[in-house]
Formats: C-alpha cells, sequence, structure tokens
C-alpha cells in the first residue's frame, strides 16, 4: 500500500485499511475476492469484487438448523403431582425382559420412563425473551429510516433541520415503548413468582427474571484469533481436554477384573431408592437425557428393575455404556477470554451411573472416614468451611495477644486437581482400605470413560477416551480425591513428631494450609506430591506471616472468608449489597411479589451470603450496631421504604419477621462452637483452641484487642450466676462437657441469646 501523503507530512507513516466483507463463520462461501481502487465517489475504502455461493450458505444454515433444534422439555416438576404416572410407570416397566442383556434392559427402561412422562405431563413452554417491538414500533422503526434516506439526499438545510427533528422525536416515541414493553414482561415474570406453590419454583422464576443471554465460550485458535463457528470452537475444546485427560502413556483401566461372579453382598432395592432419593432436582441430565425426577417419582418397581440390572451387570462382565459424559467449558472467573486453559469442564452425567456411585459411596464412607486425616475438612459430614476458617481466628486471636510470636502459614493450591489423578495409583490406594465388591464397583466407573463437548445444546458426537482423573458430576469423585490426596500427603509428612499443640495441617478439598513457627519446606512437598501426579499452583502459593505487628495478613484469604474480622465483614457486606441490586427487578415491583416471598428469597439470596462464616466473627459492641444498621437499610430496600418515608425499627422487624442480625449472629456463633468442641479433639480447630490456651506465653501491657475468644468470654459474662468463663483448660473443658449433651448446650445457648435479648443494643 503506497504512503498517504498528509500522513508523510505529519510523519505518521502508512496506515492500512481493513476488509470485513462477512463473519468469519460464513468465510467459506466466498471465492475470488478483489479489491478496487479509482472510485467515483470520494472514499477511504475501495471496491471489492467476489463470488458468493449462496447454495452453499442455504446447505449450511439447515445442517446448523437441524443440529442446533432443541427437544421441547417435558415439565419434570408434575412427576411428583401426577398420579397416573406411577400407573403408566408400573404398566410398562413390567414388560421388561430381565434375560436380554443389561444394557438393552436399560434402554427398554429409559423409553418405558420417557413414554410415561409423556403420557401423564405436560411440556415446558420454551423461554421467550420480552418482546422488543409491536406494530406500533415496528411502524415507527420502518418510518424512520425512510426519513433518514430523506435527510441524506436532501441539499435543502432548512428541510434537514425539520426531517432531522421529526426523526428524533421517532426515536424518542421508539425508545419509551420498547422499555414500556421491557417493564410489561419485568411485570409478568415478577407476578409468576408467587403464582408457583414449591420453592423451587419460586426460585426458578426468581432465575428467569434475571436471565442473561447464554453465549458460546470465546475461544482462540493457535494463531490467537477469536473464533466464531460453533463446529471449530467444539473441536479445539476437544482437543484440548482430549490433551488433560488422555495420557497415552498410561494403560486403561478394564472394567472388571478376576472371574465371571456375582456381588458378595448384592445391590439391593433399598440401596437403589436411597440413593435415588439423593439425586437432586432441577440438574441438568447427561447424554441419556434423562433428569433425576425421572427416577425419583417412578414406582418403587424401578427400584427393583435398577438394582437386578447393576446385579447382573457385575455377575455376567456385561458394558452398560454408563460411563459416558457430557462436558461444557465455563470460563473462569477473573481469567482473559479466549486461551482454552481458561476454560472450566464442567461434566453432565447419566442418571444410573449418579445412582450406581452413591450407592458405593454409602458403602465406603465409614472405611474412607477412618483413613482421612483429622486435618482434611472437604467432602466430609460434619465438617464445613466454618471450622477451618474458626481454626485460623484462634491462631490470630493467639498471634494478637501474644508479643514477638510469629506464626507462618503457607497455603497450596492444586492445579487441576481432579484432572490429574492416576487411575491406577489410586485404586491400588483404595485397595488397602475398602473390599472386593466395593473395589469392582469403583474400579467399573473408573474405566471406559468418555467425553462429549456440547455446545449450544448439541454435542460433537465425536467422544474421546479418557484414562486421567476422576470423572466430576457425582458424589463419589471428592471422596476419592481426598483419599488420593491423603495418600500423597502421607509420603510428604514429616516424620518427626510436633513439639507443640499446634495445628500443623488446615486442609480443606485440594487446598492445604502448612501452619508452624517456621515455613515449610515447599520444594520437598512439591517433589511428593509430583510422585503422585499432582502439580502444585504456583500462582496460588500464599505465605502469610502472622505476627501482631503486623496488618497485611487480614487481608489474606481462606476458603472465602478474610483472616482479619473486621475485613470480613465489610467484603460480605460489599458482596450481599451486589446481590441484593441484582435482584432490583423485584424489590422495585413490591405490588406484583409479595412480602412473604421477598422476606424468602432475601434470607436464600441475600442475607445468606451476607452471614457466610458469621460465626467466626469478632465483634466489638460498636461493630453489631454497624451490621444491624446494615441489616436494616437492606429490609427497608426489600420493603421499598425510601426518605423521606420513615419506619420504626421494630415495626421493620416484624413487618420483614427479622430480629436484629446481631442476635442471630450470637446464636450462630454458639452454635458452631458446640459442633466443633462435639468433634474429634484433633480436629485444627479444636487443636487451635488448646494451642490458645495451653502454650505459656505473657499477654503484654494494655487492652487486649478483640479476638473470637474474647467474644465469646463477653457473652458469658452476660450469665448470671453462671461459673463457666472462658478461661484456659478448666472452662475449655467444661464447654466440651455441656457440648457433648447437645440438648443442653442448645438450652445452654438459648440462654446466653436470651440474656443479650434482654440486655439489648441502645441505638
Amino acid at each position: 500500500m503506497k504512503e498517504c501523503k498528509s500522513c508523510a507530512k505529519l510523519n505518521i507513516g502508512t496506515f492500512n485499511i481493513d476488509f470485513i466483507i462477512c463473519k468469519q463463520q460464513h468465510k467459506h462461501l466466498i471465492n475470488n475476492a478483489q479489491s478496487y481502487g479509482g472510485t467515483i465517489v470520494s472514499s477511504d475504502h475501495k471496491l471489492v469484487k467476489t463470488t458468493i455461493d449462496i447454495s452453499k450458505h442455504s446447505q449450511w444454515k439447515a445442517k446448523e438448523k437441524t443440529q442446533c433444534a432443541t427437544k421441547a422439555r417435558l415439565n419434570i416438576a408434575q412427576l411428583g403431582q401426577n398420579k397416573n404416572v406411577t400407573h403408566n410407570y408400573t404398566e410398562l416397566l413390567s414388560q421388561v425382559d430381565e434375560e436380554q442383556k443389561v444394557n438393552t434392559q436399560w434402554k427398554l427402561i429409559k423409553q418405558c420412563i420417557e413414554t410415561a412422562a409423556k403420557n401423564s405431563i405436560e411440556e415446558v413452554p420454551k423461554h421467550k425473551a420480552y418482546p422488543r417491538w409491536d406494530n406500533e414500533v415496528k411502524h415507527l422503526s420502518d418510518k424512520q429510516k425512510q426519513v433518514r434516506l430523506e435527510i441524506l439526499n436532501s441539499k435543502e438545510p432548512q428541510k434537514i433541520k425539520d426531517l432531522k427533528k421529526e426523526r428524533n422525536f421517532m426515536l424518542h416515541k421508539i425508545k419509551e415503548k420498547t422499555k414500556q414493553l421491557k417493564n410489561e414482561h419485568l411485570d409478568e415474570l415478577a407476578s409468576n413468582i408467587d403464582k408457583t406453590s414449591s420453592d423451587g419454583g419460586i426460585f426458578q422464576a426468581v432465575k428467569a427474571l434475571n436471565r442473561k443471554r447464554f453465549e458460546n465460550p470465546k475461544v482462540h485458535d493457535n494463531d490467537g484469533k477469536q473464533v466464531s463457528n460453533p463446529r471449530q470452537i467444539q473441536l479445539i475444546i476437544a482437543n484440548h481436554f482430549k490433551s488433560k485427560f488422555r495420557d497415552d502413556n498410561i494403560h486403561d483401566i478394564e472394567p472388571y477384573f478376576g472371574q465371571l461372579r456375582k456381588l458378595k453382598s448384592p445391590i439391593t432395592e433399598r440401596e437403589v431408592r436411597a440413593s435415588i432419593n439423593n439425586l437432586n432436582n432441577g440438574r441438568a441430565p447427561g447424554s441419556d437425557n434423562r433428569s433425576g425426577e425421572f427416577l425419583k417419582f417412578a414406582p418403587h418397581l424401578i427400584d427393583n428393575k435398577i438394582a437386578k440390572i447393576l446385579n447382573q451387570t457385575f455377575k455376567r462382565h456385561e458394558d452398560l455404556n454408563i460411563n459416558e459424559g457430557l462436558l461444557i467449558a465455563l470460563p473462569k472467573p477473573g481469567k482473559p477470554k479466549g486461551p482454552p486453559q481458561n476454560l472450566r469442564p464442567i461434566t453432565l452425567l447419566n442418571s444410573i451411573r449418579k445412582v450406581l456411585s452413591t450407592i458405593v459411596l454409602n458403602r465406603i464412607r465409614p472405611k474412607i472416614e477412618t483413613y482421612i486425616s483429622h486435618s482434611q475438612s472437604g467432602f466430609r459430614p460434619n465438617m464445613s468451611t466454618s471450622a477451618v476458617v474458626w481454626a485460623h481466628r484462634w491462631l490470630s486471636a493467639k498471634i494478637l495477644n501474644t508479643p514477638n510470636l510469629q506464626l507462618n502459614i503457607t497455603g497450596i493450591d492444586m492445579s487441576a486437581a481432579f484432572d490429574t489423578i492416576d487411575r491406577t495409583l489410586l485404586l491400588k490406594t483404595l485397595r488397602e482400605i475398602i473390599n472386593e465388591d466395593e473395589l469392582r464397583i469403583v474400579q467399573f466407573l473408573l474405566s471406559k470413560t468418555t467425553l462429549d463437548v456440547k455446545i449450544n445444546g448439541t454435542s460433537t458426537t465425536q467422544l474421546f477416551t479418557t484414562n486421567v482423573g476422576t470423572p466430576q458430576g457425582d458424589s463419589l469423585s471428592p471422596v476419592l480425591f481426598i483419599v488420593y490426596l491423603e495418600n500423597a500427603l502421607r509420603n510428604a509428612r514429616s516424620k518427626e513428631t510436633p513439639k507443640q499443640v499446634l495445628p500443623n495441617e488446615i486442609i480443606y478439598a485440594d487446598h492445604i494450609d502448612f501452619v508452624g513457627t517456621d515455613p515449610p519446606n515447599i520444594n520437598d512437598i512439591e517433589t511428593s506430591l509430583k510422585n503422585f501426579r499432582l502439580k502444585v499452583n504456583v500462582d496460588k502459593t500464599e505465605h502469610t506471616e502472622l505476627r501482631k505487628d503486623k496488618e497485611d495478613w487480614k487481608l489474606t484469604k481462606k476458603v472465602g472468608s478474610l483472616l482479619g474480622s473486621k475485613e470480613d465483614i465489610d467484603h460480605r457486606k460489599h458482596l450481599s449489597n451486589v446481590v441484593l441490586n441484582k435482584l432490583s427487578n423485584i424489590w422495585n415491583r413490591p405490588d406484583k411479589v409479595k412480602q412473604k416471598t421477598r422476606n424468602k428469597l432475601y434470607n436464600s439470596l441475600v442475607k445468606s451470603i451476607l452471614l457466610y462464616n458469621c460465626g467466626t466473627w469478632s465483634l466489638t459492641t460498636t461493630d453489631e450496631k454497624r451490621l444491624d444498621s446494615f441489616h436494616r437499610r437492606q429490609l427497608r430496600r426489600i420493603l421499598g421504604i425510601h426518605y423521606p418515608t420513615k419506619i420504626t425499627n421494630q415495626s421493620l422487624y416484624k413487618k420483614c419477621s427479622e430480629t436484629p442480625l446481631s442476635l442471630q449472629i450470637l446464636e450462630l456463633r454458639w452454635r458452631l462452637f458446640g459442633h466443633i468442641l462435639r468433634r474429634d479433639n484433633s480436629i485444627p480447630a479444636n487443636l487451635a483452641m488448646l494451642y490458645y490456651f495451653n502454650e505459656n506465653s505473657n499477654r503484654g501491657r494494655g487492652r487486649p484487642t478483640t479476638t473470637l475468644p474474647i467474644t465469646l468470654n463477653n457473652d458469658l459474662k452476660r450469665l448470671q450466676n453462671k461459673d463457666v468463663p472462658l478461661t484456659p483448660k478448666e472452662g475449655l473443658h467444661k464447654m466440651q462437657k455441656i457440648a457433648s449433651q447437645r440438648q443442653e448446650w442448645i438450652a445452654f445457648t438459648a440462654e446466653i441469646k436470651r440474656t443479650a435479648e434482654e440486655q439489648p443494643i441502645t441505638f
């Protein structure tokens, strides 16, 4: 391209003009494209001459429409309400021949399920976006286009001015009308919230009210250019995850081992029903296109059928074809969009696989619990993130009230933890923990696993086999992971006995915090984990020094909570306000949504975020006042009460069926305290409390900093004639004795709350 004279004078140099003829996904339709200069009309563009094969475009669109067409969905919410379903199920299931191959039997059962459902329940109406135009908008739109052409063709200044004024008036009318149509649509959706009878229906209606248009994941090719063709996107995603989940240097696991034989403890109907009842409603189905509700609301005859099919599978060593998963790629939050490595895989599994996974999980759970270290809190019953944060709060309390004491916390995270597991090594570990039947079922679930990428409701139909990692999407996979991680950590742990009562490890799932007065040797830990194909995410490795004279550690985040209580409270306030603002379509329509429903939505969607791990907060009287004030401000928002309208605090709480937030936090704090005291003394939360009381140290001069132990002790001071202060050793032992009797602890907590209500915070 020649250098522009005007640009040469300005010493800018040459410049390029991009020729955009069509979308990238239509590029294959264009042939013999050439550009020509020297046009009569003055322009900085060039004339492009090309050949476009329209017939190919029509064929491509027809194929795309056929592949992307979605089947009508049944209203599965009616399965539990329709009495005809049971009769139709029973009649059809009785016709299944048990002598056929198990795969054929399961296909027939799936057909029976679909036929019975179609004959009994209605289809879900397809979701429609709000009408962006009607006849009036269409008429105004066509008219303003004509006026625009007149403006371009006219050479009279006064006429152009009048035409622009006329067109601006029409554009204003179009804007007003489309806004009115949108508000009418939102009013209709808001009214539907109160028309549903179940909680699940209410939250589905809220989801529809705040629905955003779903977009395909943005993917770049090898040249860094964004791909727009859905088929190319699927291919790039499939190749990326195939390289992660498939290692040709590793032998595939066989589904069975040993001779043909039945299970020593056959799967029972009761196990099947318990597993089916454990399936969650409203979950996306796998490749079988059967949601859990199809099994959950079926007659108990299906329990017998499924139990026989599963037992026959292991007796005959037949292939049931239940290990196929659909892979949906979602962008990782906070990561640049485009590179495939910034996509997070979500796997949708078949319903019968979920049933079998839950059955074997219920069998092996007690044995796994005895194998896993007490430092692990993830994916275990009666354990949660609150226990992890509780331990960190007591460690920080020790630091804040003890001069010249320092603790080092090194937090590491696994990179794609579930996706790097060596299945052969996992089975070798399980062989020492579980019995033969359970091992056979787990090996069957880990063998011949396949994935198919799904975009826009369609899959590639190009399955790829996986042999690395645990298939995510059921309840068994996370438990298998923590078993695998525990085996790896046993090789990484120091053989020396700790010299002090200190939780050396605080683990939640794949996040591990190593605690000590000296930092651990990360290189040795990484080497030990690498022997098990586990990779430490270097970008997420955190080295935190807990010291009284430093404040930066308070902004360190552990399982969603900041280590500093005040910092965490401010963070929770911000997050709850974000969700509150997203639901403005509900709060701004008090005439469309009942107050009772709005209260329920606020408690479930907003207050739950605000009170996340609130039982671990250390609160002063000022903190409690500010929290109560913030809470009331949100309550006035959902009631639609704004300045200058006023309402008393008592009336506000009564209208919203609420109590002061400080009292709710107090109750949650003592419920969590009792829950932790009833756990084993070796869990990090209890070890942290023992470390706080047992280690001899001088508190130092001055008023002590308000910490969680001091907050608990202040709660106890409100009690009269009760000699139960939270003092070293004796007080903690008394608390453990009371907490061991659950009913006694509930009464004790109620008494603390009652005394707090009698001595309210004055505003």
